[in-house]
This record gives C-alpha cells, structure tokens and sequence, in this order.
C-alpha cells in the first residue's frame, strides 16, 4: 500500500478517536469543547508528512461530526444539514492544519525538530493563535447562519473553540513534532523525556476534570428533579380540568328530562371556548337493536332524513353499520359544523373505543382510549385520544350513554410545555401501549438531563418525559469546571515547552558532534565500501604504477601479475579521450573464458594527475540465456505456426467429409424408405451432427485457450440474431411440447455494434443446453440493457432439471456436466458452457448462472455492446437494369470470380465473352465489337497492364476508344496513375457489388470517361469484419444460395492450395504477388473481408520484409482464413 494512503488511513482514525477524547472534556452548554486534541494532531501531521494528508484531516472531521450529529439524535431527516454542516467544519479543519504547516514551514523551516526556543515560541504561536482562527471563525459563522447553534450563543462558542484548538496545538503538537520524528532525527532519549511527563500530567488533568464535572452534574441532577416534581403537579392540574369538564356536561344531563341538539350545542361550545385545548364534545346515546327503528325515526327528526348508524369498513369509509345487539352512535357534536361527518358514527364498531367503553361500563368511571387515528375530514388533528364519561339517569343503573372529549395528541400538555419552554425544559407525552408515538416541542442537540414521570389518568398510565437543552444549560453554568480544565491544560502547554527548550539544546549538542564524527568516518570508509560491495570487476589505473587500486571481485579473478594490471595502448587512448564501451571475451586464470561488458573512465585529482576508472561486468550467462530464448522463441513460433497449419487441415480434412455424408443422409431423407431404413438414417444424421459439433467445440476450445480467438466488431440486428437462435432449436423444442419466448423491449435498441456470430455461438450453446436439460415447460431469452445502459443483459431461463449449488462453481469447466450421468442421458462434450465462458469473457462481458436443482436454471450474460447509430443500409435488391445492353468482353483467370461477374452482367441483360487470361482476351478482342472490356490486372500469360497495352496498339489505334476498365482486390492512391498510364479508362474493386458494376457500365462515355475518385481505393479497410453477410445477400440476387455454398468450398480447396504453394522456398515473389492477389479477390468477393485486407496488406509489404516475416504473415492470414469461415458458418 502506498506510504501517502496509508498516511491518510492513519490521520483519519487518529482524529476520529482523539476527536471523540475531545468530546468526552466538551463543558456544556455549546458546541466546542475547552481542548480539542484533532487541531495539534492535524498540524503536526500535515507539517511532517505534507499537505497531501491534509485528506485525512478532512475525512476524520467529516466523520467525526457527522456521527456526533446523529448519535445526538437529529435523526434522517436532517441529514442534509447535518452533512452541510460537518463538510464546512471538516473543510474548515483542514484548511486550518495546512495554513499553520504552512505558516511553521515559512517562518520557522521545514523539517524543524524544535531544538532552538525561538522555533519552539513561533511554532506554537504561529500554529495555535494564529492558524486557530481559521476553523472557528469558519465553522461558527456557518453553524450559527445554518441554525444549529443560536446567535446569541455565538460569540461563546467562538471563544470556547478558538481556545480549544490553540490549547490542543500548545499541547500536541510541540511534543508530535518531536515524537513522531524518525529516530535519525530526534533522538529516542529526547522522546522518552518530552513525551512521558506531558501524559502523565495529562492523565491527572482528565482525572480532575472528571472529578468537578461529577460534582457540577449532581447540582444540577438535583434542580432537575425538583424541576420535574413542579412539571408534574402542574401537568396533573391540567388534566384534571379535562374531566372536570366532563363532570359538568354530565351534570348538564343529570339536571334536564331531555336535553335537545341545540342546549347541547350552546352548554359544550361554552366549555370547549373556556378548555381551548378540548376540540370537540359528543353525545353517544345507547341504542339496543330492539329500539333501532325508533332511534332512527327520532335522530332523523333531529340531525335529518339522511341520519343513519354507521361503520368504517377496511377501505376506511363509512357505510351503514352492521347487525348487533347494542350500537353506540354519535348523536349531538360540538362544534356541529366542523364535526358533522362524525354524526351516526358507532364507536362501539372499533375495537379500540369498545375497549375504553367496556372499562366505562364496568368501572362507571372516566375512561381514555389508546391514541387513535381520527377522521381526517373531522378534526384538526390526524390523532389524539377521546376521554369517555358513563351517563346514568337519577336513580337507574344502567348506562344511558356516554359523553366524549376529544383531545388532540399534540396539544394535550402544551400549556404547561409552553411555560416551561422558556427556562430550556423540553416535556414530551405517550402512552406506554403507544411508545412509538410521540410529540416532543423540538429535538435536542444534547439530552445530559432528563427524566420519566408515570402519571395515572382516565384509567390509563401516561408516561411524561422530561429533558433540558442549552437553555437551561447556559441558566445554570459555572466556570468551575472551565477553569480548572483550562488551567491544568496550559500548565501541561507549558511544561512542554520548558522540556522541549531543555532537551532541545542538549540535541543541539549531541547532533553536532555526531555530524562531525560521522563525517571523518564516512571519509574513510567510503573508498572501501564502493570497491568492495560491488560484484563488478572494479580498478583504477594511473600512468606510472598500472593498477593501483580494485575491489574484492577483480583480486579473487585476475592473478596478481597478470598482463591485465599494466597500462595497456587502449588505456593510454582511453586517458586521451575520457570514455570507452565495449564488450570482450577475456580468458581468466582459471581457464574459462568469459565475456565481459567493460566502461573505461578517465579522470584527474586535485593535482592534475590522470587515472583510469574501469568497471567490468560478467555478461557471459546473459548472453547465453538470450541465446536460450531465442531458440526458445524459434521453436515457439514454429509449434504455433505448426497447431494453425493443423486447425486449419482438420477443419477441412475432417469437417468437409462428414458435411458430405450430412448431405447425402439428408438427401437419403428425401428419398422412399421403409422404417428400418429411415430409423437407420435418423441414427446416421444424429451421429454425424454430433461428430460434427464434438469437432467444432474441440477447434474452438484449442482456439481459444492458444489466444487466437478473434472478436469481430461490426453492426447487427440483435433482436433478429436471437430470433434466428430461438429458430434453430425450436424443432427440437417443440417435439418436447417446450414453450420458447423471447421478451424483448421495446426501449431497447435492436441494432449494437459486436461480434454478431460468437454472440449468436453463446446463445444457440445456452438454448441447447436449456432445451437438452428441460423436458416439460419453457425456455425463456429476457433481454435489457445494463444500468448504465453501455451493454446489453441477455437471459436464458428454462424449467429444467437445474444445477445444484456445489456445482455451480464449476459448471463453466471444460469437459464438466452436473453429474456423471448426464453425458449417457443427455450426450454432449461438457465444452459447450467453457466456451461460452471463454467467448464472453472475450468480448469484455461476465456470464451467471442462478438455479436450483430440480427448479430450472437462469444463464445471465452482460456484454459491453455499443448501440449502432448509423443510419440503416439500404438493403434494397437489385433489379435488372433499364439501360442500354452492351456487349462485353471479361477477362478474368479466377472461376469464382468469373462466375459471379458473369451472373451480374447477364443479370442486367449485358452479352457476355469470357477471356480466362490476358492472352486469350487479346486473341478473342479482334473476333467481334465489344462495346466494353472489363479485364483483372493479375492473370498468368500477359497481365492487365501488358494487354491493355497491346489493345490500344493493335491496328493502328483501332481500339484506342474502347473502354477497358481493370478489375484488380488492390489498389493503393498512388498506383491509380499508373493504370491511368497503361491504358485504363477506369477501375473497379473487388469484390465488385452488382448495382455499382451496372452503373460503371452504363456511365460509359468513349470519349469522357471519367476516373474514380482515389479516396475510395480502399476495397477492405484493415479493421474489416470476419465475415460480412452483406456481401453474400448481394450475391444472392445473382446467384442461388446453394451455388454460394458451393463456391466457398471450393474457395477453401484453392486457397489451401495456394498457400502451400507460396510457403515454399522456391515460390517467387511474383508467384506470391498474383496468389495473393487472386485470393484477396476470391475471398472479398465471398464476404471474407479481413482475409483478403491482410492478402493486400502483405501484397503492399512483399518488397520490404524477409522470407521469414513472410511465412509468419502467412500463417497469420491462414489463422484468419480458418477463422472467417468458422464465423462465416462455413
């Protein structure tokens, strides 16, 4: 780890945990505390290990006072203030440690180990005083403007801050300057006197402080308590008006026959308007069922028609209320207009206001219910409580009714809140069955004081919590505690300072003499020390003497009298010039000889005498092991080339013959056969296909574990490349009766840039695997884009027989399957998951499996796949031309490459005389007119250029207006003026699409034709793609797919040809020029696009590279060959 991170590491802890020490001597009432530790620490560190660390002092503060924000309660609402506020103190701390190390670095020094008092006195005033008002000035202007602290507070807190952090820097940072030094600067001893007495005074001074902050807490425990007595005597007064108001609406009852709406309505508005804190007053009458219809026809003649006894159903509306023996319906509510909704309500329905009347019937006294919601259209308030008093009539003793105050929860005590809110008491009411709801006036930045008053009202214990803030704090601080923290601290300040000035100059001392000790025994040993510590032959030669000095290494080799230690003519010349290099082979006396990098240095003493410094180095295992590697790298090269050679011949070798029996089974198919015969043949296509993709993945695996895996990167329809999957196996899926889907989204994008046929190897390998392992269900592909939409998630999901969680780990090994079993009951090569492994991981993606045995599996892969934004190719198929037809004359040696022009040209209705060389198109050019020539530059016999020459020569210029345009794979700008000079009217490159050779043809003009543009003679730009199916889908036009298929396969025979033909010695490089060429031409014609860019690029390279580079390059275009059709599909 980096020495500056850990560093920091360190700083951060460190002001954290001094920080929380410093909190722990915090005197209330403010923020700031009388020493802050973090301020010396911060200085010191940053002054020794330099403004860089500053980082930790940031993180340590952040940290520090954004837990100490929220250990004090804030809670997550405001955490956004309180990462404000601790981002401005921690960058206010930081910039203050940098300041000071920067004020001590520009007026003390750098480096100070505080030896010299003038250094100790600016030290500390520079970094306490000074750099102190920094962080207090900042972070209490910001604390006070943010609200955290009160403004009247502010000016305190400033000074408790700003004399804490001067206190840590006079205490700390002295004694950290000198104990945190390297030992090779301050001395052990002098650490050992600063550092021992300043902890144990400050030992003693913690213990003080804790003393009186002990005695000064009882204090003030015992004015709290007997604060909390009065709060709780008031508390009861105030709640006993609330019955009493209920005794006198009972009273109202007990003095009337028959109480109407409105005398109701007049008596409670007098006592909610003298009782502000009681919202509402009912009247709930009971009402057995046998009495139902008569309530209703009176309570109707009361509060109107539409008067019914309701319910809450569990969507929270009220609907009529149900069938039961008795209901409990709100009759009369005061104040009407607000509370109307309320009316016919039966609180007997909810379970919680059954539950406060049951206690009301049974104990026929006042009774609250737990906090409950109320109706949001009723009442002011969401919750709160309802005080219940039983109705009895003058001498009955059944329960008429009952008469209900409501109370809000968050007014209920807050007469006696906001009395005592003055003096800094904070009061807070629950109920204990409720410990979770909670009104408090405000939350509290510290809580040292606080207290728990159980109060027993209405049939229910109420909880009251008191506490205290600043307020009360400020009303009953001492300095005591203050001063007897701040006197113990500067006297510790100054206890280590008189230390530090007395080890100080005893340092001074000791460093001096040290320094001059040091400095005559370094004279004296460095001659030794550089001689004989080097393993290089070293020695020193003057004029006179030869050899008057070498090390160890030199005396152990060379013998004493040896030729070496003379002063030989090289060394003269060495002397007259100043420097020399070079290796030798030098015989030892030993008798082995061995081969020596020698440097040869002339120099001069105070005196002007001449003397030759000579360093030798033994290379001699050096160039051997470089000898080693390069065989080493020889024999590589050659296995690699030899392992290509071999993929290469077993794709062929062994792929065509089997494809070839899959052909004939399939045309077996065809064919009548009984049900033997076809059972038979069924096995022979089974056991082919297997072979077939048992060979493919062992190709593929080989490929890929040697690092020849090529990614391609060209645009394609994602959507379309997955369906194409899906199709492939869904034969197979449907004879197991296998649902396949595909989701894909609509907000993704169809059309990526990638490696379209690998992604389509990954997922035919996950499909088949899906429906191998799945007999009953589906097989699902999901497809989404990555959080950070820059790649795609494409899932596989079945309903197979899972994976067992052991097994997962290594289900992607090569030859793995679940259990041993499953090669006999499923088949497969256990390779199929290892190369999708391998493959995504070679285009930059992962790949995930999620199952459980017996529940399906989920295969997940993430490719980094870029969205193509380019607009959409016109795909649009050629149609036979409209123009004129003309008689052509092609002259083309290549089959292939002849059979396609042919089919374009007869395609747009053109005649059409094959020439197969320059030859024969010079014997068959005076047999007939031609209106054009179209002629490739490299054929055998006579070329392009030499027959377009003779064409133009022949009969006195008779054809010296015919066009002739040249068809050539290749072609760089500057060869463009010499087919110019040759006689060419114009070019086109192969592969020559059909729409663009009919348009060359029908822009003919004998006697203006005009040359094409040299910025588009790039047939294959060097980053073609594998493969690019477009080329086959303009084919395709012309020619039938099956004939396609069939011209790659003898492609594929020709080119193996070739290339056994150009790796020999004996090929010349115009052999080599003309094969290449024609298979640049064959291959981009068929879509091979990158196999024939490197055929060109070698063709363009053939004059300046040795035979050598050129075998590798043409192992290389055969690896790409190999590869290009495997992507192909061929």
């Amino acid at each position: 780890m980096p020495r500056l991170l850990v560093r920091i590491i360190f700083l951060t802890v460190a002001y954290f945990v001094s920080g929380k020490v410093g909190l722990l001597l915090a005197v209330p009432p403010g923020y700031a505390t009388i020493m802050w530790p973090p301020s010396g620490i911060a200085l010191a560190a940053v002054y020794l290990w330099g403004y860089r660390t500053g980082a930790g002092v940031f993180l340590g503060s952040l940290l520090l006072n954004f837990f100490n924000y929220y250990a004090a309660g804030s809670g997550s609402a405001a955490i956004l203030s309180q990462l404000s506020n601790a981002f401005v103190i921690a960058s206010a701390a930081t910039l203050q440690a940098c300041f000071g190390a920067w004020l001590i670095a520009r007026f003390v020094g750098a480096g100070t180990c505080l030896e010299k008092p003038r250094e100790i006195i600016l030290a500390i005033l520079l970094g306490g005083p000074v750099a102190c008002l920094v962080a207090s000035t900042t972070a209490i202007s910001w604390l006070a403007y943010s609200g955290t602290i009160p403004l009247n507070n502010a000016l305190y807190n400033w000074w408790t801050w700003w004399v804490g952090d001067c206190i840590g820097v006079f205490v700390f940072t002295p004694m950290l300057l000198v104990c945190v030094s390297g030992a090779s600067v301050v001395s052990g001893h002098r650490k050992f006197l600063v550092g021992l007495p300043a902890l144990f005074v400050f030992l003693i001074i913690i213990a003080g402080f804790y003393g009186v902050q002990l005695l000064e807490y009882r204090e003030r425990e015992r004015e709290f308590q007997s604060s909390t007595k009065m709060i709780a005597t008031e508390i009861q007064d105030k709640l006993r008006d609330y019955t009493n108001a209920l005794n006198s609406l009972d009273a109202f009852f007990n003095a009337s026959t028959y109480v109407t709406r409105d005398e109701f309505d007049i008596f409670a508005s007098q006592l909610i308007r003298e009782l502000k804190i009681i919202k509402a007053l009912d009247w709930i009458p009971r009402v057995r069922a046998t009495d139902k219809e008569r309530f209703l026809q009176e309570a109707r003649n009361i509060n109107g028609r539409e008067f019914t006894i309701k319910e809450m159903n569990e969507e929270g509306e009220l609907v009529p209320a149900g069938e039961r023996d008795e209901y409990f319906p709100v009759l009369y509510v005061a104040p009407y207009e607000e509370h109307k909704t309320v009316v016919g309500y039966d609180i007997a329905s909810n379970p919680v206001r059954k539950a406060a009347l049951d206690r009301v019937r049974v104990s026929g006294e006042i009774a609250a219910t737990e906090f409950i919601d109320f109706f949001k259209n009723g009442y002011e308030s969401a919750q709160g409580v309802l005080l219940l008093k039983p109705v009895y009539f003058k001498g009955e003793s059944a329960l008429v009714g009952v008469l209900v105050a409501v109370l809000r929860a968050s007014d209920i005590l807050s007469p006696v809140q906001q009395s005592w809110a003055t003096k800094g008491v904070k009061i807070s009411f629950t109920a204990p069955d409720r410990s979770d709801f909670k009104f408090e006036s405000n939350k509290l930045l510290h809580k040292p004081l606080k207290a728990k008053v159980a109060l027993d009202f209405a049939q229910r214990q109420w909880n009251i919590f008191i506490n205290v803030d600043n307020k009360y704090l400020v009303a009953n601080n001492t300095w005591a505690l203050w001063f007897v923290l701040a006197a113990g601290l500067v006297f510790m300040g100054l206890l280590s300072v008189f230390i530090l000035i007395l080890t100080g100059r005893s340092a001074l001392i000791e460093k001096e003499v040290g320094i001059r000790t040091a400095e005559l025994e370094e004279a004296r040993r460095f001659s030794d020390m550089m001689m004989n510590h080097i393993p290089d032959f070293v020695f020193v030669k003057n004029m006179e003497d030869g050899i008057i000095r070498s090390n160890s290494a030199f005396k152990a080799i060379y013998p004493p009298e040896g030729p070496e230690r003379a002063v030989l003519t090289e060394d003269q010349k060495v002397l007259d010039s100043g420097y020399m290099k070079k290796y030798e082979d030098i015989a030892f006396f030993d008798g082995k000889t061995r081969k020596l990098f020698t440097t040869k240095v002339s120099f001069e003493d105070a005196k002007g005498q001449k003397f030759l410094l000579g360093i030798s180095r033994d290379v001699t295992e050096l160039f051997k092991t470089q000898e080693e590697l390069k065989k080493n790298r020889d024999k590589a090269e050659q296995a690699a080339r030899t392992k290509a050679d071999f993929l290469a011949r077993m794709s062929h070798e062994i792929r065509t013959p089997i494809n070839g029996v899959l052909g004939f089974v399939e045309l077996l198919q065809a064919t009548q056969l009984d049900e033997k015969q076809q059972s038979y043949v069924d096995k022979m296509e089974t056991a082919g296909g297997t072979l077939l993709h048992i060979i493919n993945d062992i190709l593929d695996i080989s490929k890929i574990e040697a690092g020849k895996i090529a990614i391609d990167s060209s645009a394609f329809n994602l959507h379309e490349s997955l369906q194409v999957c899906l199709d492939l196996v869904r034969n197979e899926a449907e004879q197991k009766g296998l649902i396949l889907e595909l989701e894909y989204p609509r907000s993704c994008p169809q059309r990526f840039i990638g490696d379209q046929f690998r992604i389509q190897q990954i997922m035919l390998n996950l499909l088949a695997n899906a429906v191998k392992f799945t007999s009953q269900g589906y097989v699902k592909v999901v497809v989404d884009r990555n959080e950070s939409n820059t790649g795609i998630l494409i899932s596989v999901a079945d309903s197979g027989i899972g994976i067992s969680a052991e097994k997962q780990a290594d289900i992607f090994e090569s030859f793995i399957q679940e259990d041993a079993g499953m090669t006999r009951r499923f088949g497969g090569t256990g390779l199929g998951l290892a190369i999708t492994k391998q493959l995504v991981e070679a285009m930059r993606g992962t790949i995930t499996v999620t199952s459980k045995k017996g529940e399906g599996a989920i295969f997940t892969i993430a490719i980094p796949l870029r969205e193509d934004t380019g607009k959409e190719q016109n795909n649009a198929q050629p149609s036979a031309s409209t123009g004129k037809k003309y008689n052509i004359l092609l002259a083309e040696d290549n089959q292939l490459n002849r059979e396609v022009l042919v089919a374009m040209l007869e395609k747009y209705g053109h005649s059409v005389v094959v020439a197969n060389n320059g030859q024969e198109a010079l014997d068959k050019i005076g047999l007939q007119d031609y209106d054009v020539v179209l002629m490739d530059i490299q054929m055998p016999e006579v070329d392009g250029f030499g027959a377009v020459k003779i064409i133009r020569e022949l009969e006195g210029g008779r054809y010296k207006n015919l066009p002739v345009i040249a068809l050539t794979a290749h072609v760089l700008s500057e060869q463009i003026r010499e087919l110019f000079e040759a006689g060419f009217d114009d070019f086109l490159l192969k592969p020559v699409n059909g729409q663009e050779l009919e348009e060359k043809i029908q822009s003919i003009d004998a006697h203006n034709m005009p040359f094409q543009d040299s910025s588009k003679v790039e047939s294959v730009p060097s980053e073609a793609p594998l493969f690019d199916p477009r080329q086959i889908e303009g084919l395709v036009e012309f020619i039938e797919r099956g004939r396609i298929k069939e011209m790659v396969d003898e492609l594929r025979e020709d080119t193996i040809t070739r290339f056994e033909i150009i790796s020999g010695e004996e090929c010349s490089l115009a052999d080599v020029h003309m094969n290449l060429h024609s298979m640049a031409s064959m291959g981009a014609s068929l879509g091979f696009m990158k196999f024939a860019a490197f055929c060109r690029s070698l063709i363009d390279d053939l004059e300046t590279i040795d035979a050598k580079a050129r075998l590798r390059r043409l192992e290389q275009i055969k690896e790409i060959f190999v590869e290009s059709l495997q992507v192909g599909g061929y």
